[in-house]
């Protein structure tokens, strides 16, 4: 691939199709898996746990489908979607904020590896695309190489914590109800 091609994100449109597909998927996955945790287990903290676990997972599929829909775009040049991806980031980083003030104030929910992939890591992701538009508005070279990584990982991110909730609402349900409570 010539440098020219490597600049236009139409050159990319096969991987964000199929990105865009996955993360369509995938956030629809999201929505089964609130549906088998809805009732008891969320009943008491619900703003608590959509906060911290829910909002990361929905904004890092959300993204990934917003950045695929956004590369393949037929008229869409590389300082378009820098524009665009700004504006996507900034909407990201005012829920960031949100989640890391809720994590802050209920650090008991949240260990180490949650804090990490709930917290840290999709703030991590933000930036990178925040630089994958910064270095296409300013044409520097695999600048859309640093948004497809990027893109995947957020999507690989999703999926990671997308089957810990799934797999604490398991543990949820197989708890004795008392325990639940606690």
């Amino acid at each position: 691939m010539d440098s020219a091609a490597a600049t236009s994100p139409q050159t990319w449109e096969t991987y964000y199709v199929l990105l865009g597909t996955a993360a369509a998927t995938l956030l629809g996955l999201v929505f089964v898996t609130l549906s088998l945790g809805s009732g008891d287990i969320f009943a008491e903290r619900t703003s608590i746990v959509f906060n911290i676990f829910v909002d990361p997972d929905y904004h890092l599929f959300f993204s990934a489908l917003i950045i695929a829909v956004l590369a393949v775009i037929p008229v869409q040049s590389s300082p378009s979607l820098a524009i665009c991806l700004i504006v996507l980031v900034l909407y990201n980083s005012l829920d960031h904020i949100k989640n890391v003030r809720v994590a802050m104030s209920k650090r008991q929910i949240l260990n180490v590896r949650g804090r990490v992939n709930n917290v840290i890591l999709p703030i991590v992701c933000s930036v990178l695309i925040f630089l994958s538009a910064v270095m296409l508005a300013l044409s520097i070279p695999n600048a859309l190489t640093l948004l497809a990584a990027t893109s995947l990982f957020t999507l690989v991110l999703g999926i990671v914590n997308t089957w810990q909730i799934m797999t604490w609402i398991i543990e949820q349900k197989n708890k004795p109800f008392d325990e639940k409570k606690s």
